[in-house]
């Protein structure tokens, strides 16, 4: 049995100075750069079955949002690594506001993700003015393999 090994993300200034998305749509894509941070999962038996990259954003309208990619490196726990992008969420000052990653780009085991566009989701939440902070979470899970 495995269990997930993910580590509680703070993102402090994830807000990205001078990136803006696309479109002034709830939903868009952008490039991944660096500013982008890690999003992986790796079991207790040592196998890695997620690979992503995520960033937090404002969107045109001021709302915070979510910019993400990633790949399934592991096709046997794919079902339970679509599962825990289901569970991801962003927190804001103590209140989730976006739950379920499973919108991220999904880019093929052979590309590089870095190189990927991000699939971009807005919460309801307006943004602050200047810097502010989320946290992604994950309930814990398990999985049999």
């Amino acid at each position: 049995m495995g269990m997930v090994t993910i580590k509680r993300l703070l993102c402090a200034a994830c807000l990205l100075a001078g990136m803006t998305l696309q479109c002034a749509a709830q939903e868009a894509s952008v490039p991944i750069t660096d500013d982008f941070g890690a999003l992986d999962l790796t079991w207790n038996n040592g196998k890695t079955s997620y690979r992503g990259r995520w960033a937090v954003m404002v969107n045109p309208a001021g709302l915070i949002t979510i910019c993400g990619a990633g790949q399934m490196t592991d096709s046997t726990s794919a079902q339970a690594t679509m599962a825990w992008l289901r569970s991801n969420y962003v927190t804001y000052e103590g209140t989730k506001i976006l739950k379920d990653f499973s919108f991220f780009t999904k880019v093929s085991s052979n590309k590089d993700v870095a190189k990927a566009q991000a699939s971009c989701k807005a919460s309801k939440v307006q943004a602050p003015r200047g810097r502010f902070s989320v946290s992604v979470g994950s309930p814990p899970a398990s999985a049999k393999f």
